[in-house]
């Protein structure tokens, strides 16, 4: 719905079978997942005005920090999940770098710096 610049588009309902009605037309709306969420790596300074942007947009946000005293800042700050790991053993996820010595590193399993 966000593509939409009318505001009444952005009050539009969408039906559980996906149907919304747009200025009197049916329009198709395919709805993925049922929470937005938002994964920040880092819980330094600047991860805290992104973690409250990101609740009054209605995320759920989760923060990856290995280090405690900057995890429980994101925890303050109203972050809904908090994982007190290194990056390559929170992110399930490949990790990409530009950097090819981070890269093999990571490939490899071992910490690299950040």
């Amino acid at each position: 719905m966000q593509a939409f610049e009318k505001p009444e588009y952005k009050e539009a309902q969408i039906s559980p079978q996906g149907i919304a009605r747009i200025d009197g037309g049916k329009v198709f709306c395919e709805l993925l997942g049922s929470e937005k969420k938002f994964v920040i790596c880092g819980g330094g300074h600047v991860s805290i005005p992104v973690i409250q942007m990101g609740l009054m947009l209605g995320f759920h946000i989760t923060v990856l920090e290995d280090r405690p005293k900057f995890a429980d800042y994101a925890r303050r700050a109203g972050a809904h999940e908090i994982i007190c790991d290194s990056f390559e053993e929170g992110l399930e996820v490949p990790c990409l770098y530009r950097d090819d010595r981070k890269q093999a590193a990571c490939e490899k399993g071992e910490r690299s710096s950040y």
